[in-house]
């Protein structure tokens, strides 16, 4: 690039500055508009709307030092709702403008690092990333607010980090310094610790930070030296000390040791393969988004399942070998992106799993790296940032990007319009299709339309669904007939659902609830307290069980 490229890159018509800023905050929001239409809907009501965390004073200290008494430890996340609450309640379009905010604040972030590293077409993928459909699940999601500020940390500890270390060939930095910049250098290394430290407490996956910034740093120099990584040491131990705590949660609090997978370590390579592919494709293609994607068919085995990793090896491995001649950054971006991925790539088990083994919030992070080359190759293959070619190429792009993630914000507004939108484009979601039986049954009282739903449900392959899923649907169907006053049916699809996946207890408590409606008084009260032994704090067996024993007291 020239001096005059890189000064136009910046400031210009497609720089972060002036007229650009106004063109990606209006793009950002225009795209993003239905969103703040929407409602709370699945999982918001556990981080939110029945989070009794976020009432009062005593609530904010849960948050921080109560381990469990929020859905995930989190403290940076669900301070920002209790903060939230304390301003305007309970109510989804602010919670919502938020997480736009943030979604906007990381594509100017996004800009300035990609300037300070002298990236061509910097403000380009800001604004791809600003306005690209993956990323709607994590910005129209109110549950997913942890993407979005963890991602703001993130960066901001990069931009931190980055001056600290004055790498040569970046904009603005590699000078001597002295006295005032020797100050300054400090200022940005503690700077980079309070940020990466929100980062990792607003979501673990930011313990890749210290990896990026070594990649960053090859990039720039060709080499790393000793300081490198003595530098990197203690976030590197902050990072895997967030981890080990974020691993403990999901394991003890979340559940997830109860839901094994089952996968063995050639299943978990395929996956892992088959995973980054398909996170690339929606990223170049992102069309037929959804809240749940099919679950990867492993129960035969296939030549392509080993080719998937592989061939993501031999990309990395051509890259690196191609370094001389096209430059370290492809190798750089290709390996952010499959590094930051790693740990939703299915090496260890995740609570989402039993629904699907990829999600478009799993990769909100990750898809940093490719954007970023993406934005430097179209700048280059079609003459800078002054080119015309270039500005109908990227009104193009942010267009259709723009349109598509407008119309994918649609899918968001209510929960069950997502389960709609999930159920037309995956039929096979089982998980959708109990929730649309539920809100049929419950809301609507509309029986038949419900156990149509779970009827349809039953058809999908069980090799295709995760043993609680299938429990679930078994209690959904034995709900339904309870409610058609068909007790004993549906007590036996209860006890079915328990010898699917014994870990499961609602249905404990759904065989009591059964019972005393048909006037087994002692077999109901037997249930709740079997229940309670297990879910000492489950307030819809307490009740139950007080009211059960009035009636045993009466009419004995």
């Amino acid at each position: 690039m020239t001096a005059v490229e890189k000064q136009s890159d910046q400031v210009g018509p497609f720089g972060p500055f002036g007229s650009g800023a106004a063109f990606l905050i209006l793009i950002t929001f225009l795209a993003y508009l239905p969103a703040l239409d929407g409602e709370f809907i699945w999982d918001d009501d556990a981080y939110v709307v029945d989070n009794a965390t976020l009432s009062d004073l005593d609530g904010l200290r849960r948050i921080w030092f109560e381990v469990g008494a929020t859905p995930q430890y989190y403290p940076m996340v669900f301070s920002s709702y209790w903060l939230e609450n304390q301003i305007y309640g309970r109510q989804p379009f602010h919670f919502h403008l938020v997480n736009i905010c943030l979604h906007l604040l990381n594509a100017f972030l996004l800009v300035r690092v990609l300037s300070l590293l002298r990236v061509p077409g910097a403000f380009l993928a800001g604004a791809l990333f600003a306005v690209h459909p993956v990323a709607v699940e994590s910005v129209a999601w109110i549950s997913e607010r942890k993407n979005v500020l963890s991602t703001a940390f993130y960066l901001l500890a990069m931009l931190c980090y980055l001056r600290f270390l004055e790498l040569p060939g970046t904009d603005g930095m590699g000078g001597k310094g002295g006295e005032g910049g020797k100050g300054s250098r400090k200022f940005g290394y503690a700077a980079t610790w309070l940020s990466f430290a929100a980062a990792l407490l607003s979501k673990s996956v930011t313990a890749s930070l210290p990896f990026a910034v070594l990649l960053l740093t090859w990039w720039k120099r060709g080499r790393l030296v000793l300081r490198d990584w003595l530098l990197a040491v203690p976030f590197l131990a902050a990072g895997v000390l967030m981890t080990a705590r974020t691993a403990w949660v999901e394991a003890n609090i979340v559940g997830t040791e109860k839901i094994a997978v089952g996968l063995s370590l050639l299943e978990r390579v395929a996956v892992a393969g088959r995973a980054l592919w398909f996170y690339l494709g929606k990223l170049l293609l992102p069309l037929d988004l959804t809240f749940i994607y099919p679950r990867f068919d492993l129960s035969e085995f296939a030549w392509w399942q080993p080719a998937a990793p592989l061939l993501a090896v031999l990309l990395a491995l051509s890259l690196y070998g191609l370094r001389r001649r096209i430059g370290r950054g492809p190798l750089v971006a290709a390996l952010f992106f499959g590094g930051t991925l790693v740990p939703a790539l299915g090496f260890v088990d995740f609570f989402p799993m039993i629904y699907s083994y990829v999600a478009d919030h799993f990769q909100y992070l990750a898809m940093l790296g490719p954007l970023a080359l993406f934005g430097a190759l179209l700048v280059r293959a079609l003459g800078g940032t002054n080119s015309r070619r270039l500005w109908l190429a990227a009104g193009a792009l942010l267009f259709a990007s723009s349109f598509q993630t407008w119309r994918h914000c649609h899918a968001f507004q209510s929960t069950r319009a997502l389960f709609e939108d999930t159920l037309e484009k995956n039929p096979d979601a089982v998980m959708a299709s109990i929730n649309l039986a539920n809100m049929a049954a419950r809301e609507t009282h509309d029986l038949s339309r419900s156990h149509q739903l779970l009827m349809r449900a039953k058809q999908v392959d069980p090799a295709l669904v995760h043993p609680l899923v299938r429990a679930k649907l078994e209690y959904a169907i034995g709900s339904n007939l309870v409610d058609a006053g068909r007790h004993d049916e549906g007590i036996q699809h209860f006890v079915k659902a328990r010898e699917i996946f014994p870990h499961f207890w609602d249905p404990v408590f759904a065989i009591g609830r059964a019972l005393a409606l048909k006037g087994d008084l002692e077999g109901a009260v037997a249930q709740f307290e079997l229940m309670l032994k297990y879910i000492p704090d489950h307030q819809p067996t307490r009740e139950w069980l007080a009211r059960t024993r009035e009636r045993l007291r009466q009419r004995n």
